[in-house]
């Protein structure tokens, strides 16, 4: 109905990781259609991670003189994709089970999380990315979209006192997010940055993500 308001076209409509893991997917989306009329398109990891990259870089690529070398990363809650590319040709493209909702689900229990859960993460994530073998170029600009990259980018200008237009956050600038993260409650840190408490309980995880990716790309 609202779609409708704006286009006469038929819209598009696009099913990823929650739904690929659904033991009754097929099911669902069928209900869907005899409820609605409208196809659900179930697409692989794969296809995922090459529109999020299209996406993401669309702006960057308008710029006269883009960085050389990019990395796009999609966190979700349960999944991430990735993507490499080199002047603007995709390079390297994954689409892993691992997310801001997985790794707090499994390794950061306690509310705020405990040095030594934040140190076992931090090891399980360095371990895993480097199966991935990601260091084959310097990647000087990592584009992270997704609900954990929005958040985040919230709490820093907040946090740090950056400009309302500043879209961008250096190393240092994640690695005291975390700090602030593993410091306060997600209670807390919904109220000190006006955060919802759902977001504020997973954070520090996509946080800690990032943080990881950030340092093995």
């Amino acid at each position: 109905t609202l779609a409708a308001q704006y286009t006469s076209a038929a819209p598009l409509i696009i099913a990823t990781e929650a739904i690929r893991k659904a033991r009754n997917n097929q099911q669902f989306l069928a209900a869907i259609h005899s409820a609605t009329n409208l196809h659900v398109h179930l697409i692989d990891g794969t296809v995922e991670a090459l529109l999020t990259f299209y996406g993401a870089t669309y702006e960057l690529y308008q710029e006269p003189s883009p960085p050389p070398q990019v990395a796009v990363l999609d966190l979700g809650g349960g999944s991430m994709e990735l993507v490499t590319a080199s002047h603007k040709q995709v390079t390297w493209h994954t689409s892993v089970p691992l997310g801001s909702g997985w790794l707090h689900d499994r390794y950061l229990q306690s509310d705020p999380p405990s040095q030594e859960d934040l140190e076992v993460a931090h090891t399980f994530l360095d371990t895993y990315l480097a199966g991935l073998h990601l260091k084959q170029h310097p990647f000087p600009l990592l584009i992270a979209t997704g609900g954990s990259a929005n958040s985040l980018l919230l709490l820093a200008r907040q946090a740090l006192n950056l400009p309302e237009q500043e879209t961008r956050l250096t190393y240092e600038q994640i690695v005291r997010c975390e700090y602030l993260l593993g410091t306060y409650s997600a209670e807390e840190i919904s109220q000190r940055y006006a955060q919802p408490l759902k977001r504020a309980r997973i954070l520090p995880a996509g946080a800690l993500i990032m943080h990881a990716l950030m340092v093995n790309l």
